[in-house]
């Protein structure tokens, strides 16, 4: 006579959702996904020392204890001959009442969407179990070749890595016992035919490696029983082979064994009712995402760590070549932290310890990080995203580096990874050497030609001068062309790759700069880790405004009228992009006398520009005259300037026939005098303290 319990009923995972509710009449009844309403046995109960993942989409992304646990139930009840009272009657007339292969012949798979719910840390029943499987699923058993178990393995893992927009076909992944294999994310699946939407079957093998089973050799021409459920026996979700091979072998199987029965079983009589640490702490490595990255290492995937972003982080379609992006800001704040929090000391390699160079040679205002465009090669979709997404961002080995360059080096290096900006199709490949950055700012003027020095490697040239690039600020400070600055980049560019030549001879000349031990994205993880609490937020919600990208602006003279404490005046004036811009000297002229004079100096052997406020101006031969028309030559200023002893970095200058013209605007903030404009009379109108 077969054994019943009264626990819930049986079935078939078609729906991605389900509703769980308590029948009003009773606390012991459930309705099942199917609608059909189930007499809990509230006697049961059992206990777990650890929590049991299989919430939020868990067991669809990775294997997890509580996949581990399952599957293990699954294989003990069919190894252990206790299904064999359950089989249907027409079976056992026909002689199929036991397994027709060795027990270590034996597999249990079983579709991660199925997990639906944890079972956390202390006493469960029946009602536990109920959510997590809310269908009333039977015991199933498939006989298969190894080639087709593992063609099924191939198609039920054909939407990883997990994400929003595969999460519903990732509710075919596999959690499994007695066998371990392998996915190699960065290999395609092949789709062959739609099977059933969003599924398709596999048109070829190549994802998936089975590394063992039973502890012993694969073998692709050996019988194996799969134990799974009744769904994927009748070719649920992508279990096309299933069906198939259920179809072509008489001892396949359906048996009426519920399966939350055969788990409940497993629970009392193999485990005595307790799930221990130590058995089902953590997922016990049965299966392994793996990724091959663009040097054909195989990584071995941390499918544990995993992070959530509330916003698209934006690197794929060459976005990172073509102007600085959120993933860019993400990315170089990741490694700069790394540097500046302490935490690079541990990687230092040791024959720089026995150096003494254990710690970075700088202060923290002093280091920055450039990590080069080409290197960030994905988005990461809002949602949660884990080791997978970073694999697909950053396909190679990199480690973290660091190198010491004087401003100087620091701005030509630059300079020579945006040369072939601004972005097209005909630069894309030389792009791939632009730099986002943290822990500093500067702009690349794309109206100046790059000047071309000897051929560094191709398409890359050295920089025979140095004029697109200003670099605005350094942690908030004055540029300084004299000091050094602790670079934190990849072992790629610390060694020259692309376009970074000065890297390497700033690495050579300086025996502090080393390349360490950590993983880029290792290190990327901790800082989401330890510095964001896991999760990216609205700080990220958009580029950071670190790198500003100027094309050549509209410049053309006016003969704008001017007023200075309400007398008529004249002097050079350029509307640059919509905006008035004076000479320097210009204004200090008209200002000099007033409460708001200042005086202008120059030091040639800094490139410095320097003011200092209530002192009086000194005229100088052409100031207040027009003089030729100078708007063709007009680039970014890239002029230091210092007022009353401070370096200031924030406002906007252009240079034009060798004379440097301010926003008007800005300058009055600045140094304390009035702008205002009288659309009427069609004048800027300027006023002192």
């Amino acid at each position: 006579m077969k054994k019943t319990r009264k626990i819930l009923g049986v079935l078939l995972a078609l729906s991605m959702f389900f509703t769980l509710a308590a029948a009003p009449a009773s606390a012991s009844t459930f309705i099942d996904a199917h609608g059909n309403e189930v007499e809990l046995d509230d006697s049961l109960e059992a206990y777990t020392e650890a929590d049991l993942i299989g919430a939020n989409d868990a067991a669809r992304k990775h294997e997890t204890n509580l996949g581990d646990l399952w599957t293990d139930a699954l294989r003990w009840f069919v190894v252990s001959g206790k299904v064999n009272e359950y089989y249907e009657e027409d079976d056992v007339t026909a002689g199929n009442n036991q397994l027709a292969v060795d027990a270590d012949h034996v597999v249990a798979l079983w579709n991660g969407g199925n997990l639906r719910a944890d079972i956390p840390a202390g006493k469960f029943g029946a009602a536990e179990l109920a959510e997590v499987l809310p269908f009333p699923n039977t015991v199933a058993i498939v006989y298969m070749t190894g080639a087709q178990l593992r063609e099924a393995l191939e198609a039920a893992t054909q939407a990883l890595p997990y994400s929003e927009a595969t999460a519903a076909a990732c509710a075919s992944f596999m959690q499994v016992s007695g066998m371990k294999y392998t996915v190699d994310i960065s290999k395609p699946f092949d789709q062959g035919e739609v099977y059933k939407a969003p599924w398709y079957k596999a048109a070829s093998v190549s994802r998936v490696t089975i590394t063992e089973v039973g502890g012993k050799a694969f073998d692709e021409a050996a019988t194996y029983a799969v134990v799974t459920s009744n769904a994927n026996f009748n070719g649920m979700d992508s279990s096309y082979l299933f069906k198939a091979a259920a179809a072509a072998d008489d001892r396949c199987v359906i048996t009426t064994a519920v399966v939350r029965d055969a788990v409940w079983t497993y629970l009392d009589e193999e485990l005595e009712n307790i799930v221990r640490e130590e058995t089902y702490g953590k997922a016990q490595g049965r299966i392994k995402l793996l990724f091959t990255d663009a040097h054909g290492n195989v990584v071995e995937l941390d499918d544990s760590v995993e992070a959530l972003t509330t916003v698209k982080l934006v690197g794929a379609d060459d976005a990172a070549r073509k102007g600085e992006t959120n993933l860019g800001d993400l990315w170089t704040d990741a490694l700069r932290w790394f540097a500046a929090s302490g935490a690079i000391n541990a990687y230092f390699e040791e024959d720089d310890l026995t150096a003494g160079n254990d710690k970075l040679a700088v202060d923290a205002d002093h280091i920055v990080a450039l990590w080069n465009g080409g290197n960030l090669r994905a988005d990461i979709d809002a949602g949660s995203f884990g080791a997978a997404e970073l694999a697909e961002v950053l396909p190679y080995p990199n480690k973290v580096a660091v190198v010491y360059m004087t401003g100087a080096q620091l701005r030509e290096a630059l300079e020579a990874a945006s040369q072939a900006i601004p972005y097209s199709e005909s630069t894309a490949a030389a792009c791939a050497s632009f730099m986002q950055v943290s822990g500093m700012k500067y702009t690349v003027d794309a109206s100046r030609p790059f000047a071309q020095g000897e051929v560094y490697k191709e398409p890359w040239y050295k920089a025979a001068s140095v004029g697109r690039v200003i670099i605005t600020e350094v942690c908030g400070k004055a540029f300084d062309e004299t000091a050094t600055y602790a670079v934190v980049t990849s072992n790629a560019n610390f060694n020259g790759m692309d376009s970074s030549y000065i890297f390497k001879e700033a690495a050579a000349a300086n025996d502090k700069s080393a390349i360490t031990t950590a993983v880029v994205r290792d290190v990327v993880w901790l800082y989401l880790k330890e510095t964001l609490a896991g999760a990216v937020g609205d700080s990220y919600a958009a580029p950071q405004g670190r790198i500003t990208i100027a094309g050549k602006p509209a410049v053309v003279p006016t003969k704008q009228n001017l007023t200075v404490n309400g007398e008529a005046k004249t002097a050079e004036i350029y509307n640059i992009d919509g905006s008035n811009y004076f000479k320097l000297r210009d204004v200090a002229s008209l200002l000099s006398g007033t409460g708001s004079q200042f005086s202008v100096g120059y030091d040639a052997a800094s490139n410095t520009i320097s003011i200092q406020t209530g002192e009086a101006y000194e005229k100088q031969p052409g100031d207040l005259e027009p003089g030729d028309d100078k708007s063709a030559s007009a680039v970014r200023s890239a002029q230091k300037l210092v007022i009353n002893g401070e370096p200031v970095t924030d406002l906007t200058a252009f240079n034009l026939g060798g004379y440097n013209f301010f926003r008007l605007r800005e300058l009055g903030e600045k140094l304390g005098f009035g702008v205002t404009f009288d659309e009427a009379a069609n004048t800027v109108v300027v006023t002192s303290k």
